[in-house]
C-alpha cells in the first residue's frame, strides 16, 4: 500500500507561533537565495522569487492585454501561482504549506470602525510577517527591509515550459529604469515600495464581509470570475501598494469636485491609465538614465492636445467613455460642470510635476511584495466553498477577456479554457504538465480526491459577529473544521 498526505491551509492569525515563524523564516529564504546556491542546497525545484515575480510581470505587463487577471484565467492562473510558490517553500522545509490571510478581518473592522489604520497596523504588517504599511517609500523595516527589485531585467525573459512564449514577443516586462517592473509604473525605488495613499487620497474602502457574501452570491462561473478579482480582492493590492506622485485630490478640489465620489473611483485610476497604456493612449518611455528624475520620466498622452480641442461630447463619445469606464457621472463637478478635460490632463500626468507611480503591490511585478502570497489564496478558499456549495452554471466563456488593447473584450491568451499555461511541469506532482486552466480547475476541484491541498475550515466567525451568517451564504455543507475529515 502507499500513504499520501494532504497539505492544510490555514488562517495566517490561526497558525502556531512555531508555524508562523517556519512559514516566514522559508519564505525568507526564498527571497535571499540565488537559484544556484538554492538548487545546489534544495534540490532542482527550488527557485528564487525573482523567477516567479518574472512570470507574473511579463504576463501581466505585456502591451496586447493582461494574461493573468481581467479575464476568466485570474482563478486558475492565481491558482497555479500559489502552487508553484508553495512547491518551491516545500523544497525549503516539506513541513510549510502556504497560509492564507483573511482580510475582512481587518476589512470589517474598518467598516465597523471608519478607521482605515485598523487595517494598516494589523499584526500581519509585524516587521517579523509582512512588514509595515504605514509610510510611503521603500520597506526599510523587519525581515523583508530593502528587498530589491530586479534592474537590468531587460534579458530576463520567462520561457514556458513547452518553449513557446505564451504572449505575444520575446521580450521582458520592464520599465524605464530597466527595474523589473510594469512598463506603466517609472518607479526608480530599487527597493519593494509601498505607498500608503492613492493618487492624494487616503483608500477608506478595504474587503470586507459583505463584500465576499457578495462574491459567493454570484450564481454562475461566469459571474463569480468577472466580479472576484476586483472588490472583494484587489482593493487589498491598492491598500498595500497605492499611487504616489500624482494627487489628484488637490486639482479635484480646485474645480469644486465631489471628493465624496472621487474617494470611489479615484483609487482606481490606475487601471484607467494602464488600459490607456495598453489602448496607445498613454505612452511611456523605454528608456531613462538612472540620474532622471521620475517628473522627468513619465507617460504622457502625445495626442492630448488634439483631444482637449474636441467638442465634449465627441471627447466623451471616442474616448473618455471607455477611458472611464462609461461612468459619465464621473465627469462633472459638484455644479454640474463638465470637468473631463482635467480628468484626461490627470491621467495622462499633464500637471506640473505630476508623474504617477505605482506601489509594487499594485503593479505587474507584485509577487515581489510578500503580502501577495497569503492574499491569492484566500481567493482560492472563496473559489472552493462556492464550488462545494455549487454553481447554477460552469460554463466557461472563451474569447472573453476585458482589457485588450486597453479596452476591447477579445481573445487574451491564458483566458481561455484549454490555453496551455506556462507553469512548471510539475507543481501538481503526480499529475504532470503541461497544465490548461481546464487542468487547473479539475486539480483543485474540492470533490477531486487525490488534491494535495485542502483549507482548514469554511467559517467566517468575524462576519457573524457583524451580522452575517458564519458561512456567509446558506449552505446543506456543514464544514466546521476539514481536518477532521481526513
Amino acid at each position: 500500500g502507499s500513504v499520501s498526505s494532504k497539505y492544510v491551509r490555514r488562517e495566517l492569525r490561526s497558525l502556531t507561533t512555531d508555524d508562523k515563524v517556519k512559514f516566514f523564516n522559508t519564505m525568507e529564504i526564498m527571497y535571499k537565495t540565488d537559484r544556484e546556491t538554492g538548487q545546489a542546497t534544495y534540490g532542482e525545484y527550488f527557485e528564487p522569487i525573482d523567477k516567479l515575480v518574472a512570470y507574473h510581470n511579463q504576463l501581466a505587463g505585456s502591451k496586447l492585454c493582461d494574461h493573468m487577471h481581467d479575464g476568466y484565467g485570474f482563478l486558475t492562473q492565481h491558482a497555479a501561482l500559489s502552487k508553484w510558490f508553495e512547491v518551491v517553500l516545500q523544497t525549503v522545509d516539506p513541513s510549510v504549506s502556504l497560509p492564507y490571510w483573511d482580510y475582512t478581518i481587518e476589512g470589517q473592522a474598518v467598516n465597523n470602525t471608519g478607521d482605515i489604520m485598523k487595517w494598516r497596523q494589523s499584526d500581519v504588517f509585524d516587521p517579523e510577517q509582512f512588514g509595515p504599511c504605514t509610510k510611503s517609500g521603500p520597506v526599510t523595516e523587519g525581515r523583508f527591509a530593502y528587498t530589491p527589485t530586479r534592474q537590468n531585467s531587460h534579458d530576463y525573459i520567462i520561457s514556458p515550459t513547452d518553449g513557446g512564449n505564451r504572449t505575444e514577443g520575446n521580450y521582458a516586462a520592464v520599465n524605464a529604469y530597466g527595474f523589473m517592473r510594469a512598463p506603466w509604473n517609472q518607479n526608480n525605488i530599487p527597493y519593494l515600495t509601498r505607498i500608503n495613499n492613492t493618487y492624494g487620497f487616503e483608500l477608506t474602502e478595504v474587503p470586507n464581509c459583505h463584500d465576499h457574501k457578495d462574491a459567493l452570491e454570484q450564481d454562475t462561473f461566469t459571474e463569480f470570475g468577472a466580479f472576484i478579482a476586483y472588490t472583494p480582492h484587489g482593493t487589498t493590492h491598492i491598500a498595500i501598494g497605492g499611487v504616489g506622485g500624482a494627487n489628484y485630490k488637490n486639482i479635484l478640489k480646485a474645480v469644486d469636485y465631489d471628493l465624496e465620489m472621487a474617494e470611489h473611483w479615484v483609487p482606481i485610476a490606475f487601471a484607467f491609465q494602464k488600459n490607456m497604456y495598453r489602448a496607445g493612449y498613454l505612452e511611456c518611455p523605454e528608456t531613462c538614465s538612472a540620474d532622471t528624475p521620475q517628473s522627468e520620466c513619465k507617460c504622457t498622452c502625445p495626442d492630448l492636445a488634439t483631444w482637449l480641442e474636441m467638442p465634449t461630447e465627441v471627447l466623451w463619445d471616442e474616448y473618455m467613455n471607455v477611458i472611464v469606464a462609461k461612468e459619465k457621472k464621473y465627469t462633472f463637478n459638484k455644479n454640474g460642470t463638465n470637468v473631463q478635460q482635467t480628468l484626461l490632463k490627470m491621467f495622462c500626468n499633464d500637471y506640473d510635476g505630476m508623474a504617477s507611480v505605482m506601489g509594487d503591490s499594485l503593479e505587474s511585478a507584485s509577487p515581489n511584495d510578500p503580502s501577495f502570497w497569503p492574499t491569492h489564496p484566500t481567493v482560492e478558499r472563496l473559489m472552493v466553498w462556492k464550488r462545494i456549495n455549487g454553481f447554477t452554471n460552469e460554463t466557461w466563456v472563451d474569447d472573453a477577456a476585458w482589457s485588450v488593447n486597453g479596452f476591447d473584450i477579445s481573445t487574451c491568451y491564458g483566458h481561455n479554457k484549454e490555453d496551455v499555461l506556462p507553469w512548471p511541469k510539475h507543481i501538481y506532482s503526480p499529475v504532470m504538465g503541461p497544465y490548461t486552466n481546464e487542468d487547473v480547475w479539475d486539480l483543485t476541484d474540492p470533490s477531486y480526491e487525490n488534491s494535495t491541498v485542502i483549507y482548514d475550515h469554511f467559517r467566517w466567525d468575524h462576519c457573524e459577529d457583524a451580522g452575517f451568517l458564519k458561512t456567509l451564504i446558506p449552505s446543506d455543507v456543514v464544514v466546521e473544521n476539514t481536518e477532521a475529515l481526513l
